[in-house]
């Protein structure tokens, strides 16, 4: 393939990242695997470019669509645990189990 040419195939695939990265900024959105799809969609077409240097290029932004599916899944990890326990007492837990406390708000007994 001639350098510098955009490969047809690609092309729809990095305007769905960049759609899928914009609405991965809004944290009720949960979208690690369409970012992980991607993600396999670009390594899969990146070994059709002759220029190693551009392929290299799809290749990097596939693993970074990787590392940012993963931190989308871990924040909405967060999120789920802190909707599904009150801050104030997961805090007042963490604070007597630093402090030594045999029992604490909330404890099995």
């Amino acid at each position: 393939m001639r350098s510098g040419t955009i490969l047809s195939a690609v092309y729809p695939v990095r305007i769905k990242a960049v759609e899928v990265l914009l609405a991965a900024a809004d944290r009720r959105v949960a979208n690690g695997a369409e970012l992980r799809s991607l993600s396999a969609s670009l390594d899969k077409l990146t070994p059709r470019y002759a220029d190693a240097k551009i392929a290299m290029g799809y290749s990097a932004f596939a693993d970074l669509l990787r590392t940012l599916a993963m931190l989308v899944e871990w924040r909405a990890a967060v999120l789920s645990v802190l909707r599904s326990k009150p801050i104030a007492s997961c805090a007042a837990r963490g604070n007597a189990i630093i402090n030594g406390a045999r029992s604490f708000p909330g404890a099995m007994r």
